[in-house]
């Protein structure tokens, strides 16, 4: 395919007034050359005018615009980011609920035994945080495959760490509570404890990790598909159009500008989100 000259390289050949010249023909029909595609729409040329009018022929298409341009298949762009964005949120938000299943889990599991289990548990923490995690995910993703549902728990499996010493630290605070010692006089089992007591009253700097881990995610998953290793066509996701944009970015810049501005705006956000919460849940925030 000839390089691209210009972001209305693949749009439509008719002008604004509907009416497509016969130096544009070669465009309308891609699969035949120009004289050819002059030859066929000689018979409908009926003033003469070496013009295409709506009046002359009725399945003439309407211009079409492409408001942030096209990628190297002539594919609308503005529709690839929104249509990217289901995946990319998509990763971010289900890898999130994997990494916050396994953290609460372990972190207020590990908190509210205490002693040897505790220790043990969080050295185990200590060894993980040790281990280069983006290595394992690209080891994890070349062995099994760039499959979407092996991205969630790949991705998922990797942020759950600090979400449990989060979850630990707040359940050990709880645990001597005077609600703590009424469940356990009134015979409530220990994951009764920690699930129906602990856990929901630790439930605010969980929410406000969650929001942080969001972006987190989504900025991994981008820079895997960036590199070839997360998600595959005919999916896309703003990290693989990234990608796209990059092989072609001397030509079409517009690809990977939109696509890096479009996850920079949504990584933003969901920060200031995140940091709006811990102010609102913060109780010395709220004290003040």
């Amino acid at each position: 395919m000839a390089p691209i000259e210009a972001r209305s390289v693949f749009e439509c050949d008719a002008n604004e007034e509907g009416v497509i010249e016969y130096e544009e023909a070669g465009k309308l029909v891609a699969l035949v050359s120009g004289s050819e595609a002059r030859d066929i729409l000689n018979k409908f040329d009926e003033d003469g005018d070496v013009a295409l009018s709506k009046a002359e022929y009725q399945g003439l298409p309407a211009p079409v615009k492409n408001w942030l341009g096209t990628d190297q298949l002539g594919r609308d762009l503005l529709t690839r980011l929104v249509f990217g964005a289901r995946i990319s949120l998509a990763v971010g938000l289900l890898a999130t609920m994997v990494s916050l299943m396994i953290g609460v889990t372990w972190g207020a599991t590990a908190g509210f035994m205490g002693g040897k289990v505790d220790n043990i548990m969080m050295r185990i923490v200590d060894i993980m945080y040790g281990l280069p995690f983006m290595i394992l995910v690209i080891l994890l993703v070349s062995v099994f495959g760039s499959d979407i549902l092996i991205l969630f728990l790949a991705l998922g499996a990797i942020q759950w760490l600090t979400m449990a010493r989060i979850v630990r630290g707040q359940v050990i605070s709880l645990k001597e509570q005077e609600f703590v010692d009424a469940a356990r006089c009134i015979g409530v089992s220990k994951p009764a404890i920690i699930f129906r007591h602990l856990i929901p009253n630790a439930l605010g700097p969980i929410i406000v990790y969650t929001t942080l881990t969001v972006p987190a995610v989504m900025l991994e998953e981008a820079f895997l598909s960036f590199l070839g290793l997360g998600i595959q066509a005919p999916l896309t996701s703003w990290g693989a159009l990234a990608s796209e944009g990059r092989q072609i970015m001397e030509t079409a810049p517009w690809v990977i500008i939109a696509s890096g501005g479009a996850l920079a705006v949504t990584l933003m956000s969901l920060n200031f989100l995140g940091d709006g919460l811990r102010d609102a849940l913060d109780p010395q925030l709220r004290k003040d």
